[in-house]
């Protein structure tokens, strides 16, 4: 993460900057754009989006366990409850179908689990935008976080902005539980090719209806954060009954 006398990004700065004083103010920048508690909060954001992930492969490999002869296993049964719960609603599925689909989040969530441990990672502002001006630009900049899944990184890049550490009194999870839904939304988007249907967020409602149907929701990446979420533990009642808002 560059200081914050950083307009751009480190090569283009220093090769813009024209005399060596320039040069000597950039090099002995040190105040830093995310502050020491922010980034103690991201980091704790990537350790806690592990967790979420790896409680929901667990809950992904129950969800298609073999169903016993004499009947499914109470986990098998719990499994693909959470899993209906997000992701079908009272959409009329068959059982193969939910094989399908919870065999698709589940290698979904292996690919989370991967990007996320395999130390390629990054968390960073989009430094460029720190001098928006744009009304393209400014919204950017106001925004939680972004990805930029069509351009070639090398790694897995989620840009943290100006509203992500903001306590939205509309949402739905707050501070570290919804700091870590944002990384985790983010990096649905580049590694499990999720988008935004219909700008379907949790403080919107994404519980499955007729107006987002499971066809949307099996792809929508605040579906995914929710449910591992839910998966993890975090999610209660309350949070269940306000995201799932049928809107």
């Amino acid at each position: 993460m560059l200081p914050k006398d950083f307009s751009d990004w480190a090569s283009y700065a220093f090769a813009n900057a024209t005399t060596a004083a320039a040069v000597r103010t950039l090099l002995n920048s040190s105040d830093e754009h995310f502050n020491t508690l922010d980034r103690k909060n991201l980091a704790t954001s990537v350790q806690q989006a592990m967790t979420w992930c790896q409680n929901a492969g667990i809950v992904l490999a129950d969800a298609v366990a073999p169903a016993l002869a004499s009947g499914a296993s109470a986990a098998r049964t719990a499994a693909r409850e959470i899993v209906k719960r997000w992701f079908v609603g009272r959409d009329a599925v068959t059982e193969g179908d939910m094989d399908v689909l919870a065999r698709g989040l589940a290698t979904g969530f292996k690919s989370l689990t991967a990007a996320v441990s395999r130390g390629k990672f990054l968390l960073t502002d989009f430094v460029p935008l720190r001098g928006a001006s744009t009304d393209a630009e400014l919204k950017l900049l106001n925004s939680e976080a972004f990805t930029m899944r069509s351009r070639y990184e090398g790694m897995d890049v989620v840009y943290i902005e100006s509203s992500f550490f903001t306590r939205d009194s509309g949402g739905v999870i707050f501070d570290q539980d919804n700091w870590t839904r944002i990384v985790l939304h983010e990096l649905s988007h580049l590694v499990a090719g999720t988008t935004d249907h219909d700008q379907r967020y949790a403080h919107s409602g994404i519980g499955v209806h007729p107006g987002f149907p499971s066809s949307k929701a099996i792809s929508n990446a605040d579906s995914w954060a929710f449910f591992a979420a839910d998966c993890a533990g975090v999610v209660t009642a309350g949070h269940r009954l306000q995201a799932l808002a049928e809107r």
